[in-house]
């Protein structure tokens, strides 16, 4: 299983990017300091990726810690 770890995807380039490795078929964990609110918009549940977010400052060594331990976990994660 491919795995795409994107900080600050909750907007902007980092929703782009994680949109583009859902699209090429990975798995997708996503961490941001911010709440989602553009992964709500009706494209994102045509990919049929598998994702999981996590709110995180990734500036934090243990935040990103516990992003990393999530995402092991969640390797099988909702589809968005």
């Amino acid at each position: 299983m491919k795995v795409a770890a994107v900080t600050g995807g909750a907007q902007g380039i980092g929703q782009a990017v994680a949109l583009h490795f859902g699209r090429a078929g990975y798995s997708v964990s996503i961490a941001d300091t911010k709440k989602m609110p553009g992964w709500k918009r009706p494209e994102t549940g045509r990919l049929g990726a598998k994702a999981v977010f996590v709110l995180a400052d990734v500036s934090q060594a243990e935040a990103v810690g516990k992003w990393m331990q999530q995402t092991f976990r969640a390797s099988a994660v909702r589809t968005f």
